[in-house]
């Protein structure tokens, strides 16, 4: 694992080429193609760390770039949310922080059970992927549910492994019509290059149990753990 690391710049990006989509129209039974352009996201350095209570009140997530627009991959891949969500990444010396907001129609809309860690469930959920190597081979993904519930796997060429859990904090609140979800992901919890400039690959996922639709920020379908 890593220790802490100076990063002076830190910068991710989401994509590295235009995402073509095509989607079965159900109604109609037509091929509609989806394009989408490519995406980059950077993160914000600060000098102040946020409380990870899921309330994302500090200034500091305000400053920060916004990643929204989700692009539906089931059950029809193609289609913008119609729900938004809305990510935002800081970072400091120690860790990186990931702010989201899932935003639906009332809470009777957002899915929440209880359970065990690396345990789904019938709930929505919002999800990280890295690929700190930039190599769209290995990875780490880390999870959570409106109810508070953690779950983290690590990615390889042997596939998904849930038994990996590391050792990070994360925080779920629910409002009247959204519900956020905060992450601080410290460096000694994952592996990356000791290059001074740090470009990882990226990905967001959001479940909507209720209409049992997934999202993600991009869609990159040659990589099963980022699409």
């Amino acid at each position: 694992m890593k220790t802490n690391l100076l990063l002076p710049i830190w910068l991710i990006y989401c994509c590295l080429a235009c995402c073509l989509v095509q989607a079965q129209d159900q109604k109609q039974g037509q091929t509609k193609k989806y394009s989408y352009p490519q995406k980059s996201l950077k993160a914000l350095r600060v000098q102040q760390t946020p409380k990870i209570d899921g309330i994302l009140d500090e200034s500091i997530w305000q400053e920060a770039e916004i990643a929204t627009q989700f692009i539906k991959n089931r059950p029809n891949p193609g289609p913008i949310e119609k729900h938004p969500t809305e990510v935002r990444i800081l970072y400091d010396d120690a860790a990186i922080y990931i702010g989201a907001v899932m935003h639906d129609v009332s809470q009777d809309s957002i899915y929440r059970e209880l359970g065990r860690r690396d345990d789904l469930g019938n709930t929505d959920f919002f999800g990280v992927f890295l690929d700190t190597y930039l190599d769209e081979l290995n990875g780490f993904g880390f999870f959570i549910t409106p109810a508070g519930v953690q779950l983290d796997a690590r990615y390889s060429s042997n596939g998904e492994d849930w038994s990996w859990n590391a050792v990070w904090e994360s925080s779920a609140r629910l409002n009247k019509t959204s519900w956020v979800a905060e992450f601080k992901i410290p460096y000694s919890a994952i592996r990356f290059s000791s290059k001074a400039e740090q470009v990882w690959g990226l990905n967001f996922m959001r479940n909507r149990q209720s209409t049992r639709e997934g999202f993600l920020e991009l869609c990159r379908p040659r990589h099963r753990w980022l699409c």
